[in-house]
């Protein structure tokens, strides 16, 4: 029998969180720039949005990469992560060409999906129950839509 190593379940985390500072598109593309690079060696993709102070992440890939990135995240200053979806379930990859794509805002605005996101990051940590779990899925798997038209 082969002792290959068979690749674990693909996993996707969503969070978003509370900038430290302002960033600009500079600071935004260089950020992205980064987590790309990062992001090839590990075999995750993703997405990468900021809104009026706030970052959105989702991460997916094997469990074992994306949780010790995730890890990783959580310790950067350059924000205080406020809530965290995990799912072990992923049948595929929502962004598979993207290591990690920063969706600008003027881009974030055209897909309808730009205030409910405001709306989303205006209410804070807010209740950890299964609705609002349900909302930020939808706003992934919107966004997931719409990034696919943009590829």
């Amino acid at each position: 029998m082969s002792n290959a190593s068979v690749p674990s379940p693909l996993t996707g985390i969503v969070y978003y969180s509370k900038a430290s500072r302002p960033f600009d598109d500079e600071a935004l593309q260089a950020l992205a720039g980064q987590a790309s690079q990062d992001n090839v060696e590990l075999n995750v993709t993703g997405l990468l949005l900021y809104v009026e102070g706030y970052f959105m992440q989702y991460i997916e890939g094997e469990s074992k990469a994306t949780h010790a990135l995730m890890e990783k995240v959580r310790q950067d200053e350059r924000h205080t992560v406020l809530k965290e979806l995990t799912t072990e379930t992923l049948a595929a990859r929502l962004f598979p060409a993207w290591n990690m794509r920063w969706l600008r805002d003027s881009e974030l605005r055209e897909t309808r999906l730009h205030e409910q996101l405001a709306r989303r990051f205006a209410q804070g940590e807010g209740n950890d129950d299964a609705a609002q779990a349900q909302e930020i899925w939808r706003l992934v798997d919107g966004l997931a839509d719409v990034c696919a038209k943009l590829t």
